[in-house]
């Protein structure tokens, strides 16, 4: 911990117990501050501006829809320092795996984006929508990641034009509803269970600062097709069904499942590239044991016949033996 941190918790809270927390994917830093039986986190965003502003920004969105959202207790714009209300360590996934607990965390996750698509998004707002530019930026990386770690070479030109040309081409099919919240990274490490509160405030969200405007089925597959679990559930299809009859979607069960599967492969294509990425760049080794999983979800969605041309390419340019790690 640098002294300008130290410094800055011991301005706004005192001396007191400083436990550092794992941290992901990110550069931001967290600790667990405890003082006098009160705890509390303070995030360290300062090599991460623009998601430092994103919180802020955020925060106030989702504070119109009575979620349970971590409150911002002080923050220092200068040196993009943070204090936040301490959800504790229940997160979900400790135990979404447990068979007592499984299908009522995973229905209170839904009824909080239930909510969240029927808040009412100020047009003025200055968060992103989802751009196909930003799409294919994302799924590159499995070409640029993935598949170089999987065959030891780069891909071709001719390859690379194919896969892009492929995806645009299967992104324009689809229509998709660029009006709600999304957080984008909705699963079961950013969700924590609260066992005190009421009905959907069970569920505690945090880590929302990459959230943007667009399609809300992609926190749905980011929280059904978990790419770092496998959660087995006779009841996916019957949550879907949930969801689209409390939501405002006008789309039959049928091509919303078309959407679904779509915005799954792709997202399990990124995650793919990524977790190779985040192995070559930062050595973080432990992310190759989701490999599987993660293919375990994209062979799921690219079963769907819609995904044909995709399913194809994917064969071509990854046959199964190269699928595992």
């Amino acid at each position: 911990m640098n002294e300008e941190i130290l410094n800055y918790i011991y301005k706004e809270i005192g001396k007191s117990k400083i436990v550092e927390l794992k941290g992901d994917a990110s550069s931001r830093k967290y600790f667990r501050i405890i003082k006098n039986n009160n705890s509390y986190i303070v995030s360290d965003s300062s090599m991460e501006n623009k998601q430092f502003s994103n919180t802020l920004l955020v925060n106030q969105i989702l504070k119109k829809a009575q979620l349970s959202i971590p409150e911002i207790y002080h923050y220092d714009k200068q040196r993009k320092f943070m204090i936040l209300e301490d959800f504790g360590n229940s997160s979900f996934n400790k135990l979404i795996l447990k068979n007592n607990y499984k299908d009522h965390l995973l229905k209170i996750a839904i009824d909080n984006l239930i909510i969240i698509n029927k808040l009412s998004i100020n047009k003025k707002n200055k968060l992103k929508k989802l751009s196909f530019v930003k799409f294919e930026e994302e799924v590159s990386e499995f070409i640029d990641w993935y598949y170089p770690f999987a065959h030891k070479k780069t891909i071709s030109n001719f390859y690379r034009k194919i896969f892009l040309d492929i995806w645009k081409k299967t992104f324009k099919k689809i229509k998709f509803n660029q009006n709600s919240f999304v957080h984008r990274d909705y699963f079961c490490n950013n969700l924590i269970y609260l066992k005190n509160r009421k009905k959907h405030l069970k569920c505690g969200i945090i880590d929302y600062q990459d959230g943007f405007i667009g399609d809300q089925v992609l926190d749905l597959v980011s929280l059904l097709e978990d790419s770092r679990r496998i959660i087995k559930t006779n009841h996916k299809m019957r949550l879907i069904k949930y969801y689209l009859k409390n939501t405002f979607n006008k789309e039959d069960y049928d091509n919303y499942l078309i959407k679904l599967n779509f915005i799954g492969a792709s997202r399990q294509t990124r995650i793919l590239g990524r977790w190779i990425k985040l192995y070559k760049i930062y050595n973080k080794k432990h992310y190759l044991k989701y490999i599987d999983y993660t293919w375990f979800w994209l062979q799921k969605n690219l079963d769907d016949p819609f995904l044909k041309d995709l399913k194809s390419l994917y064969l071509e340019l990854l046959p199964l033996k190269l699928r595992k790690k």
